[in-house]
Formats: C-alpha cells, sequence, structure tokens
C-alpha cells in the first residue's frame, strides 16, 4: 500500500516543494520517489535540528534524480562533514572542486550537506548559480547555517525550507500503527 508524506513546518504543509511517497510491507518502509515541484532557479536551503533527516532527504533526492534519468557525473553530492574533504577548505577552494566536476553546459544537480562547514560558503553557491547551469539543495543546522551572510550573498536567491522531526503520532502514523486503538506495539507493522 502506498502512502504519502511531506516534509511539514508547523503553520503549513510543505508539499509545494518536497513530496515524499513511500510504500510499506509487513515490516518496512520503502521510499519510492521524492520529487521538487516548481522551483526555478534559487538555491533549495533545508535547515533544521541535528540527526531531522536532512541528509537523508539529499540521498533521496539523489536517487530520485537518477531514477528519472539524470546522468550519474550530473548529480553532485557533497558531504562537507567527509574526512575526505580539507579541513579548512575556502569559498574559493569549494568553488574551484565543484566546478572541476562539471565538464559540460548541461544542468547540474548539486546536493551539498552539511555546506555550513565552509568559511565563506554563501559565495560559492552564489558563484555556481550565476556562472553555470545549476540547480542547487544545500542543508545544514540552524544555528550555524542561518547568518546574515546568506542575506548578503543570496538575497532573493534561496528558498529557505525548514525541516522538523516527525511527531509521535506522525510516527504511528507512518508505521501503520493507529493512536489509542491498538492494544500493543506489536499491532503496528
Amino acid at each position: 500500500r502506498q502512502r504519502q508524506m511531506c516534509i511539514r513546518d508547523r503553520s503549513k504543509t510543505l508539499s509545494t516543494y518536497f513530496t515524499v511517497v513511500a510504500e510499506s510491507d509487513d515490516h518496512h518502509i520503502h521510499v519510492i520517489v521524492m520529487s521538487v515541484a516548481g522551483i526555478g532557479r534559487q538555491v533549495k536551503i533545508l535547515a533544521g535540528i541535528r540527526r531531522c533527516g536532512k541528509s537523508t532527504i539529499l540521498d533521496m533526492l539523489k536517487d530520485d534524480l537518477l531514477g528519472s534519468g539524470i546522468v550519474a557525473d550530473h548529480v553532485i553530492h557533497l558531504r562537507y562533514t567527509s574526512e575526505e574533504l580539507d579541513e579548512g577548505m575556502t569559498a574559493k577552494q569549494m568553488y574551484q572542486n565543484i566546478k572541476e566536476k562539471m565538464t559540460d553546459s548541461e544542468r547540474y544537480y548539486l546536493l551539498l550537506d552539511e555546506v555550513q562547514e565552509v568559511n565563506g560558503w554563501e559565495k560559492a553557491v552564489n558563484s555556481l548559480l550565476e556562472d553555470a547551469n545549476t540547480d542547487i539543495y544545500v542543508t545544514g543546522s540552524n544555528s550555524k547555517l542561518m547568518s546574515s551572510e546568506i542575506s548578503t550573498y543570496l538575497t532573493g536567491r534561496y528558498i529557505s525550507i525548514p525541516v522538523f522531526t516527525l511527531s509521535f503520532a506522525e510516527y504511528l502514523e507512518f508505521k501503520n500503527c493507529l493512536l489509542y486503538t491498538s492494544p500493543s506495539p506489536r499491532d503496528c507493522s
């Protein structure tokens, strides 16, 4: 059976931006597709507390892009907490590192996880938005990501999408467990 879930904030549903379709069998939930609807040339910033699912959303988006026929080398997914990246990377190094991976003028999808680890990342991201055919998604923690530098370099060029953890009721719904009607947790799938 299929169910639709969405990333939401407390005041409204953000299904305008993301739709996650999940399929559940007896004991597992399988993510089938995730699509981004109608956001043009703006940086999509997914911000939220630690462990709320931002990186998982990027992974799902990558799978969806590849599943929809986007060539793998046109999906650039970088985690800036990775030991493979230089500690103390500058915005210029970030920009050059990404540009080296872009070998033609076709559209590239940039999935930049924990981007706040790079000082001045806003300048690099703005340059990539202006200088190349890109669709850019970034994640980071609320406290480190939302600085005044965003307004300086990305004014009018980004949309902030808050990501929250599931409420208890949403978690139970996702696990096919009816609140107050199941006599035992074993009745949940």
